[in-house]
């Protein structure tokens, strides 16, 4: 006697599946493109089933820009302060090409979450290792602006929404 197929068991939702699909489908097709509905569908489930994982649109965009940030690679411990900040932000601008979206996701978040904040953190502590003061750490982190988190405005071209015209 025949044994009735199983249907082969779904891989469980959680918030970093969420989270990994969804910043997959905003390098796929763009920031733009990513919706609840979209990014349901890509995960096989219904739109209503991801509010159990992410509270909003705006929590989903949070928890993006959080594994963005999380893969730049932590602080070298045992370089001078100069490289090490060097290798920090060339390492945030490698995982930022890999996201082309990311720098307008992170610069649109009002509030900087606890992994953002921890990147930021770090990068005070190696000034501040090297011997800077408080008020030269901040201006420092003034001077270097959007490069803290490794990009420079000007090599995105941000430029598709706008009409040749204007462009």
């Amino acid at each position: 006697m025949a044994q009735p197929m199983e249907e082969p068991r779904r891989t469980r939702l959680n918030r970093d599946r969420v989270l990994r699909a969804a910043v997959a489908l905003a390098d796929e097709a763009g920031i733009e493109a990513l919706s609840m509905r979209k990014l349901a569908e890509e995960l096989g489930v219904v739109p209503m089933a991801l509010y159990k994982h992410v509270a909003s649109k705006e929590d989903l965009l949070d928890g993006m820009v959080d594994i963005v940030v999380g893969e730049i690679d932590p602080p070298v411990s045992d370089a001078s302060w100069k490289s090490a900040i060097r290798q920090r932000i060339l390492s945030a601008r490698r995982s930022l090409q890999r996201h082309p979206w990311a720098p307008g996701a992170i610069e649109s978040r009002a509030d900087p979450s606890p992994v953002v904040l921890g990147y930021i953190d770090s990068m005070i502590g190696m000034f501040r290792a090297g011997g800077f003061s408080t008020d030269l750490t901040h201006h420092a982190l003034h001077a270097m602006g959007s490069r803290l988190y490794g990009f420079t405005q000007e090599i995105f071209d941000d430029s598709q929404g706008l009409d040749p015209q204007t462009r």
